[in-house]
């Protein structure tokens, strides 16, 4: 028996490619609205996940910065939460992640690849980094961060994003 359009290998495989991409499209612009309706905000009534303490074991690494190198804005933005990860951990994040994507605290936006694209993140891991250079505790900084005091930092000029 011949086989039909209706029911090749081809057309079933299309048609699953097609959802599929269908789908992660969806994902991306839901993570993007959100991450954005976050940035809008005014300061949250409800204070995003966060650790009050290090935990007793190791802190989870932040990704190796060098598979970022043809991205230099972002392979600079993880160096400088790697060189931070105590602070991060006691940090929450405003983009809204604690929510959709089960994250804990800043750092965890750094182990995995939501820091690649995210504008609130990384934003403040910069902030981060320059109040910790200045002196600030990881308590002061989340009391800024809170107050979104991060909100001002420049991420998109890497002639502008502090150095190591």
């Amino acid at each position: 028996m011949p086989t039909t359009p209706c029911h090749s290998g081809k057309t079933d495989r299309r048609s699953f490619l097609k959802k599929l991409a269908g789908m992660y499209a969806f994902t991306s612009v839901f993570s993007s609205v959100v991450c954005a309706q976050s940035q809008m905000s005014e300061p949250s009534q409800k204070i995003p996940k966060f650790h009050d303490h290090l935990p007793d074991g190791e802190l989870p690494k932040v990704r190796d910065p060098s598979q970022y190198a043809g991205k230099p804005l972002v392979q600079r933005i993880y160096l400088l939460a790697g060189a931070i990860p105590k602070v991060l951990y006691v940090l929450p994040c405003y983009c809204a992640c604690d929510r959709a994507e089960g994250h804990t605290c800043l750092l965890d936006c750094f182990v995995g690849e939501h820091g690649v694209w995210c504008t609130i993140c990384q934003k403040e891991v910069v902030f981060a980094f320059r109040e910790t250079r200045r002196g600030k505790s990881p308590e002061e900084i989340r009391a800024l961060i809170i107050s979104n005091e991060y909100r001002p930092e420049t991420i998109n000029d890497l002639r502008q994003l502090p150095t190591m």
